[in-house]
């Protein structure tokens, strides 16, 4: 025992320095990371800097504890010599009797790792006994795989996880055997495993624990069909789990209610605190490129941490928005990563990144494979969203002919909450409007719905139709107009000492008076002022970091982070004022109140690049601000008011309104009460139905990740017959093309239904390029659309085969008169596609010659604001 300490000492002799984790680090006050820096002599280069965030990280890299010594990669040179180390050098169990104790059964699932939630729990005596690496053997101690302890919330009590493909294949025999570790003997290990360490005479002690029942079990592919809701800013996963959903069921999973059988399953992620919630951010960014055949990425809550945390000292590519990509996945993205390197990666690889994760993150949680997937998509680009999908993700099973949009799919959520609460009118048809106010777009659908309850089953007919749409507002426009108030606050703080700006001061408009301010000027006049002040504040405190692309790059690091710091206090304002209960006052950096009901960058670190003599330097005082609800609401009052007023407006005109006898307001930022309000200015409050819980927001992201399972439940159980018809929308859009005297030739008309109107227009057969044009109501030009005419491409072709595929947008008349040498481009709409196609025919020396259908959408996402893009 004296030598085995003696040599572990003496090998250990460089790492006898102080060990710090995260956590430990961050309860600490900046003065006294900063005392830890120099007692470790790490402050060469920060240590006059007083960076919270740079102390931390500089402490967790030269002296984080042993957490980093924990074995999570699979290498099989290293698991073999460890084995070599288990078999021929291994001491004496410390004691006969372990204090520890160890779950009795363990199941290990081929292609899963065992982790936090699984809940297998180790409980120790033995304060020796930490964060550690733990090894399975059996009785002629042959390595069988190698798990890890994390701690729980209690004191002395561990889970016991592993990750993924840290085993072998186990023997026959039952008496297999877990090793527990001190800290050097699991630092030793994790050296030899990683051939840092070529000694392996040194031997061992050890505590051993029996763990008679292990099982290896082979994941087994279930028919339950996975939902997801692929949101702009969020993302929501789950299953309808029966209790015959796989052959066998996880017994340990349902005994801790991981599984719930015969009811919705939500899929967890892990958030930033620690904690599992079933809404992930649809974020994704790239950890390591250095090889481009093998890229790392990381995903959600960990992508969107990294993106805040590091962006002002470490920049690697983070994707927000992956929706914004429909129109042009198949495009390539320059891509960095954290130590610099680049390369190039398609768009559409990125999205199916980010879903193979959150397959993988529910086939974690349900221990089944998963092949049979349903993803929800906009009503208005549901097939181009289903295409994709079925293009990204082959080897899966995609929902097609029967997949609901995420309107009908809330609508569906509804009317099985009215059914199971016998809620309802038999035959008697229901009027609802649909607002859905997601992450960057909010969409209006109107629905008519009737039920009946026959001896066989609810019959349920649904009649949709998409109204209007806004690719431009959700709750990022919200977030970032809270930003442009914070940042013109900070600035007027670090300018005067203290906050002499209010709201007035900067809408220059009371906010009692915003509604009718909107109706008589427009929402850009409310926010002028706002928007003036937003950009003198840009001189001493730089948030456009695009601009500074190609210019200092220190800057260009500096004025990202800035960016991304006030993104994160204006999101977590927004989320404290609405989805929260009770909140009315949040403060930052200020003491305790009995007046203030939260509290934003408390025991965080903080840091601002300000302008200075020409010069970025960083500040790393908190301005000291309270703010309000009442305030906060004036922020974003007009924003939500112009929605729904462009929404509503219509209806009121009409008194169409009174109609429907729904309104129902979906998504998260649908929480906010001035949506409400705002409805309200339209439609007396008695004709509303405004479902919405008051104390849970996470229902209105969910309704329609629900409706989509429940109807794909219903249908399979034979509950509901569902029958849903969607009308062909109205385009708001005017395509028209000009003639070579440069007249507008309307070829698809405003305010048509998309499919009853289409035209030509013709020029010389040997044009090369025609130009087409797409105007809004407002008369304002949005898009160009730019028709290469490749004579290669055209084949011959009859008549009689244009009229077979094209009888409804290629009428004969039009084909009869184009003359030798001429092409005549013909614009048309299908419903199922929201945008148009132009299709050009020819003649020459009396023959029609065709080429194929180019496809353009009405909208790209060169329309929609990039919150992250460094513009704003």
């Amino acid at each position: 025992m004296v030598n085995y300490q003696s040599s572990l000492a003496d090998r250990q002799k460089s790492k006898q320095q102080q060990k710090y984790t995260r956590k430990q680090l961050e309860r600490l006050t900046t003065l006294q990371l900063r005392d830890i820096c120099y007692r470790e002599k790490l402050v060469k280069g920060i240590a006059n800097s007083l960076d919270r965030l740079a102390f931390i990280e500089t402490i967790l890299k030269f002296r984080g504890a042993n957490e980093d010594y924990l074995i999570k990669i699979y290498n099989a040179a290293g698991f073999e010599r460890l084995a070599q180390l288990v078999q021929k050098n291994l001491g004496e169990p410390l004691f006969n009797k372990s204090p520890i104790h160890n779950p009795a059964k363990l199941t290990i699932y081929s292609g899963l790792a065992i982790e936090k939630r699984d809940e297998y729990k180790v409980i120790t005596s033995d304060s020796l006994v930490l964060e550690s690496n733990v090894l399975l053997v059996d009785e002629n101690k042959k390595l069988c795989a190698i798990f890890y302890l994390l701690p729980t919330e209690v004191e002395d009590s561990f889970y016991l996880c592993m990750e993924k493909g840290m085993h072998h294949a186990l023997s026959n025999q039952k008496n297999y055997k877990l090793l527990y570790f001190g800290q050097r003997e699991s630092e030793y290990l994790f050296d030899v495993y990683m051939e840092n360490e070529q000694d392996l005479q040194i031997p061992l002690d050890y505590y051993e624990t029996e763990m008679p029942n292990v099982i290896v079990q082979s994941l087994v592919e279930t028919k339950t069909t996975l939902a997801i809701d692929f949101g702009t800013s969020n993302t929501t996963v789950g299953a309808y789990l029966t209790d015959d959903y796989l052959p066998v069921v996880p017994e340990h999973d349902v005994l801790h209610n991981h599984i719930r059988l015969n009811d919705i399953n939500l899929v967890t992620f892990l958030n930033t605190e620690g904690v599992r919630d079933v809404i992930v951010p649809t974020v994704i960014g790239i950890a390591d490129c250095e090889n481009p055949d093998e890229l790392i990425y990381e995903y959600g809550y960990t992508a969107l941490r990294d993106a805040t945390y590091m962006s002002g000292s470490q920049i690697n590519s983070v994707f927000y928005g992956l929706k914004r990509w429909i129109h042009s996945y198949d495009e390539q993205e320059e891509v960095i990563d954290y130590a610099g390197n680049l390369t190039m990666v398609q768009r559409g690889e990125i999205i199916r990144q980010y879903l193979l994760f959150l397959i993988r993150q529910a086939e974690q949680q349900l221990k089944c494979q998963i092949k049979k997937l349903h993803i929800s998509s906009p009503v208005k680009l549901k097939q181009q969203h289903l295409m994709m999908f079925r293009e990204l993700l082959p080897e899966y099973d995609l929902e097609m002919s029967d997949a609901l949009d995420e309107g009908v799919a809330v609508l569906y959520n509804t009317i099985a909450n009215q059914i199971e609460k016998n809620h309802f009118e038999e035959g008697i048809p229901y009027q609802a409007l649909i607002i859905d106010c997601g992450g960057g777009t909010t969409d209006l659908s109107s629905c008519q719905f009737e039920i009946k309850d026959t001896q066989l089953t609810y019959q349920v007919t649904i009649q949709t139709t998409f109204e209007n749409g806004d690719t431009n507002f959700g709750g990022n426009n919200l977030t970032y107009r809270i930003m442009q108030y914070l940042k013109i606050l900070f600035v007027d703080y670090y300018k005067n000492g203290k906050r002499t700006n209010h709201l007035e001061d900067i809408l220059q408009v009371m906010v009692n008076d915003v509604y009718r301010f909107v109706d008589k000027n427009g929402v850009e006049a409310l926010y002028s002022s706002l928007q003036t002040k937003y950009e003198e504040a840009e001189i001493m405190l730089p948030t456009m970091y695009q601009q500074y692309r190609h210019q200092s790059y220190p800057d260009y690091q500096k004025i990202r982070g800035n960016y991304y710091t006030l993104w994160r206090i204006a999101e977590e304002i927004k989320q404290s004022f609405y989805h929260k209960t009770g909140v009315s006052r949040v403060g930052l950096n200020v003491e305790s109140g009995p007046d203030l009901d939260h509290y934003i960058l408390k025991n965080q670190s903080f840091r601002l690049a300000l302008r200075k003599n020409e010069q970025l330097e960083f500040v790393y005082e908190i301005p000291g601000l309270v703010l309000n609800l009442e305030e906060i609401n004036g922020v974003l009052k007009g924003d939500i008011y112009r929605i729904i007023k462009s929404f509503l407006e219509a209806f009121y005109i009409d008194n169409s309104l009174q109609a429907y006898s729904i309104i129902k307001m979906t998504g998260q930022s649908c929480r906010i009460e001035l949506f409400r309000d705002a409805i309200k200015e339209f439609v007396a409050g008695r004709s509303i139905e405004f479902r919405q819980k008051d104390n849970d927001v996470k229902d209105l992201k969910l309704s329609c990740l629900f409706g989509a399972i429940r109807y794909l439940q219903d249908r399979k159980t034979g509950k509901i017959q569902a029958k849903i018809e969607h009308a062909v929308p109205m385009t708001p859009y005017r395509i028209y093309g000009l003639t070579h005297h440069q007249k507008e030739i309307t070829l698809i008309a405003g305010n048509e239904k998309l499919t009853q109107t289409h035209g030509h227009i013709s020029r010389h057969s040997q044009v090369e390029e025609m130009m087409f044009y797409l105007q809004s109501e407002t008369g304002e030009v949005k898009s160009k659309y730019c028709y290469s005419n490749d004579r290669d491409s055209y084949e011959a072709i009859t008549y009689e085969e244009i009229n077979s595929a094209y009888t409804k947008h290629i009428p004969q008349e039009a084909v009869d008169i184009i003359l030798d040498g001429e092409v005549k481009f013909f614009v048309y709409a299908e419903e199922s596609q929201w945008g148009f196609y132009v299709l050009p025919i020819s003649r020459e020396l009396g023959q029609l010659y065709m080429c194929k259908p180019i496809f353009y959408p009405f909208e790209n996402e060169n329309w929609e604001m990039n919150f992250f893009d460094g513009t704003y």
